[in-house]
């Protein structure tokens, strides 16, 4: 069976409930990995319909349907439930902090959403939204019984209606919805079905958020299509235990997993070789690498690292694509080791491709592969818009059955994006103008860079990710992935700058003249480049796009507005900014701070107040003193990456769980400190607190 059978998503829905009533079609884990629900393909369509009844008494045909969930199955009802009622859904994330709020009622407004679905503990939050632009929504929680609807008929839905829309966020601009029809995401599962060799006996297991389009469609659609059952967790879950994604991968012998580059370099990095011992990851057959810059490095480390739990180097799957094109445009091969073209680096700065044999100026570029079925990828010279030969780097162009319809209600980005065309061919074929460049070598495409991110100094062409690496590699205290590199005009020439993040794991004394003479070397012998500004972030001032890429413009704009939280600064010909000196310091005794508590609960906010207080003046390096409460986590650079280590910190040292959506919506410091209290002292008897064991 394959797209052509079915002209819509609900039709395959009833099909899988008929054909695979019993098969575990979605489980869901915990942090510990025990199962905190399953599905399987009957009770998926049961529960679909239940609540596509109840829709569609709340709703129209075509109305506009957020969904607004934390990862679990009732995610995967709702989505399903808002097409099997007609409607279009729009996949979004729980409402945890303010940035979220404010993204979820620009988004709201854009689409004209006419419902909210999400959870009852969310429910109860919704007050906390009001002047956030989502009063227009009504709201329902999902997540309670609903009446029986087995007889409930799906709505009747061409191919050519939406399906869903698929926020993404650029540099610079506010998020934009790629229309997807069912007929488009059917075409484009079935693509990717056959490029990965999936069928009924796969097993997925995935970690990925299912807002962003690699886990909508890899963990969410790919799974229905081919009827096969999928193994979801939480990404909180991946990011403070990488071990638990992959014994999910060991346990239920999946055959097919994967993520951003991102997900191997942190796994190696956070899984021991003893727990690599316990792991048998042989049944694994591709491990999708995409949503950001596949490197050579990260490939490599895996491979080794894993190699003794029966990884091998030819599971590796580097892919490309983009939300606007649904998912993968290309992607290697399966059982073949990914392909690293050694480019002289020299050339692919005068925007040539040079393949040599590896030396001092090798830089290798790992292969994105072949365009999957029905796909054509172009590179077009973006100033005429005539098709360039092999081996010459230009804008990627992409064109075929998976493409998105454009932006909605966004005609000047729709024809500025989607309704490019080559010069010289048949004026109806339109391209998807994907703003990468790169190039195709033996009918394999690599990236090269962005277009409009390229650094131009006296003629020559830089990439800015190179440079990054450069600087990256340059210093312990840079903080890998968090370096963005880009140039300004000064006195009419343009000038190099680069931004980067601390490692909040550096420990040693920072001497930051070493540093910035450190950076200025490296980009001068490795790039020929002098550098007019060098600037010290903390961590968490660099953004990323859903897609995992570097927000260059953004960062710009920042350093030129005063925004960046600065640690220091260098500049050409002027004197350094020196950064502050602090100490790392401990909180008091705890037992002072209690001696004026008039309460239990007194005692256990003190405490909590300790421990907060102590963990983000360590992390930050600056006094204990100077932590304000009415201050969140982000005004001392904290991201999100350290919410999940101090989740992690907080449960080890309270000796039980945390909900870790108490540390997600809390505005400050204060409120959290007040929220983790509330929670923990419901769990506070006999003039304790229950630990884990006790709890369970």
């Amino acid at each position: 069976m394959n797209y052509q059978n079915f002209e819509n998503w609900n039709e395959l829905l009833d099909y899988r409930a008929s054909a695979y009533a019993d098969k575990r079609a979605f489980t869901f884990l915990g942090e510990n990995q025990e199962e905190l629900d399953a599905l399987s393909y009957s009770e998926l369509q049961q529960r679909v319909k239940a609540l596509a009844s109840v829709l569609k008494a709340q709703g129209k045909h075509g109305d506009r349907v957020l969904l607004l969930y934390p990862a679990g199955l009732d995610y995967v009802v709702a989505f399903y439930a808002c097409l099997y009622a007609g409607m279009v859904a729009v996949p979004l994330y729980s409402p945890q902090n303010k940035r979220k709020i404010e993204l979820i009622g620009e988004i709201a407004n854009d689409c004209s959403a006419s419902l909210a679905l999400t959870t009852e503990k969310y429910l109860s939050k919704v007050d906390n939204l009001s002047g956030h632009g989502v009063e227009q929504l009504r709201w329902f929680a999902t997540d309670q019984v609903f009446d029986s609807a087995d007889e409930f008929k799906a709505a009747e839905v061409s191919g050519d209606e939406l399906a869903y829309l698929q926020y993404t966020s650029g540099s610079t601009s506010l998020p934009k919805g790629v229309m997807l029809t069912h007929a488009t995401t059917l075409f484009h599962s079935e693509e990717l079905a056959t490029h990965w060799q999936v069928n009924e006996q796969s097993v997925l297991v995935s970690w990925l958020p299912h807002f962003h389009d690699l886990g909508q469609v890899l963990s969410i659609l790919q799974p229905l299509y081919r009827g096969f059952h999928c193994v979801l967790m939480s990404p909180t879950t991946f990011m403070k235990q990488p071990y638990i994604w992959l014994k999910a991968i060991s346990d239920y012998k999946a055959t097919i997993a994967g993520g951003p580059d991102f997900t191997f370099s942190h796994s190696v990095r956070n899984v021991s070789k003893e727990q690599v011992k316990s792991l048998d990851l042989s049944t694994w057959r591709s491990a999708v690498n995409g949503a950001e810059p596949v490197k050579a490095a990260s490939l490599e480390a895996f491979s080794q690292h894993f190699a003794e739990a029966g990884f091998t180097h030819g599971t590796h799957c580097p892919a490309y694509g983009l939300a606007e094109s649904t998912l993968v445009m290309t992607s290697d091969s399966l059982d073949t080791a990914p392909i690293f073209l050694p480019c002289n680096s020299k050339q692919l700065r005068s925007n040539k491709v040079e393949v040599e044999i590896a030396s001092e100026d090798t830089q290798f570029l790992v292969s994105n592969g072949k365009p999957v079925m029905g796909t054509q990828v172009k590179v077009v010279n973006p100033k005429n818009s005539i098709e360039l030969n092999e081996a010459e780097i230009g804008e990627i162009w992409i064109s075929g059955g998976s493409i998105g319809s454009g932006y909605w209600n966004n005609e000047e980005a729709t024809l500025q994006t989607f309704k490019a065309q080559i010069e010289g061919e048949p004026e109806q074929r339109f391209y998807l103008r994907t703003g990468d460049l790169g190039f195709i070598y033996e009918g394999n495409l690599y990236i090269t860079g962005r277009l409009k991110d390229l650094i131009v100094v006296r003629g020559t062409n830089h990439y800015p990710q190179d440079i990054e690496q450069t600087v990256e590699l340059s210093h312990s205290l840079i903080r890998d992935g968090y370096c963005a590199a880009f140039s300004i005009e000064q006195s009419g020439e343009e000038q190099l700058v680069v931004v980067a993040e601390r490692n909040r794991y550096h420990d040693e004394e920072v001497n930051y003249e070493q540093v910035f003479s450190n950076i200025k070397a490296a980009i001068a012998q490795r790039h020929s480049l002098d550098v007019n500004q060098i600037v010290i972030v903390r961590p968490g001032s660099i953004t990323k796009t859903t897609s995992g890429k570097i927000q260059r413009r953004k960062c710009r704009n920042e350093l030129h507005e005063g925004g960046l939280n600065i640690l220091a600064h260098y500049q050409h010909q002027a004197e350094s900014a020196k950064p502050s000196k602090s100490q790392n310091q401990t909180p008091e005794s705890v037992m002072n701070m209690l001696n004026q508590s008039n309460s239990l609960e007194d005692i256990l906010k003190q405490n909590i107040r300790s421990f907060v207080s102590g963990w983000i003046a360590n992390q930050v390096n600056v006094p204990l003193t100077s932590i304000d409460g009415s201050k969140s986590f982000a005004d001392y650079g904290l991201n999100s990456m350290d919410t999940f280590s101090f989740h992690s910190d907080l449960e080890v040292w309270m000796q039980k769980s945390v909900d870790e959506e108490v540390i997600w919506e809390s505005s400050t410091i204060d409120v959290l400190i007040h929220s983790i209290t509330a929670e923990s002292f419901g769990a506070v008897t006999d003039n304790k607190v229950k630990t884990k064991a006790e709890e369970a």
